[in-house]
């Protein structure tokens, strides 16, 4: 994920050299919105 002053970009791998990309933790949702970018750890289900 790469927050930038023009928007956020999810790709699954860096498409650049930016030291600003962040990793998304595993099992989390993404949720971008005017107001910022929320990260949601996905609860646990049985047989996962």
């Amino acid at each position: 994920m790469l927050r930038r002053d023009d928007g956020v970009v999810v790709a699954s791998e860096p498409y650049d050299d930016d030291p600003n990309w962040e990793d998304v933790p595993d099992r989390h949702v993404v949720e971008v919105t005017a107001d910022g970018v929320t990260l949601t750890a996905l609860e646990a289900t049985k047989g996962s």
